[in-house]
């Protein structure tokens, strides 16, 4: 690219604004948007602009935006307007990503999308379940086991020895070999 770059944005190009947004209040961090505006050299006011969305930043200050995140001029510009899908920039949330790409569907990929999170979503749950059930399975006595236990633990009041217990009550002792 040139060094001097005429930005057009169209009214419904908003995906645009919104990476430039966030990526300036990222770089601003902590600083008041006047610190940042000194250290860009423009108005505090510009860098209020850009934060809402309302305009662009000049070619000098893409410049300097570009030069406070270690990129190039292009590679911002690449990054503002998505031109390049294969572009990935470290800090960006791949689902804020996902969310802006979504203002730009039509009601019936919406609806597909929808569909498939839907369905991948239940999938995640049906496994959860699976998991939590055989946790579950594992720790559960069956009613003949509690019952024995029951009749165990009275023995054990009685200062009865379990094995005595168990064969007065006539207890298998195999159906505990997996409780005790």
């Amino acid at each position: 690219m040139d060094n001097h770059h005429i930005l057009v944005i169209s009214e419904n190009d908003k995906l645009a604004r919104e990476s430039l947004a966030k990526l300036i209040k990222d770089l601003r961090g902590n600083a008041t948007q006047r610190e940042f505006a000194r250290l860009l050299g423009t108005s505090y006011t510009a860098v209020q602009d850009w934060e809402k969305q309302i305009r662009l930043p000049n070619d000098k200050n893409l410049k300097r935006i570009a030069e406070l995140k270690g990129w190039t001029q292009e590679e911002l510009v690449r990054y503002i307007f998505r031109t390049d899908p294969q572009f990935e920039i470290e800090g960006v949330d791949p689902v804020e990503h996902i969310i802006a790409q979504t203002r730009n569907l039509s009601l019936a990929q919406m609806q597909q999308l929808l569909e498939h999170l839907n369905t991948q979503f239940v999938e995640i749950q049906k496994v959860q379940e699976q998991k939590v059930q055989e946790q579950v399975v594992g720790y559960c006595l069956s009613d003949k086991q509690k019952h024995n236990l029951h009749l165990l633990l009275q023995a054990s009041l009685k200062n009865q020895n379990l094995m005595e217990a168990m064969t007065q009550s006539e207890i298998e002792p195999e159906l505990f070999t997996d409780v005790f």
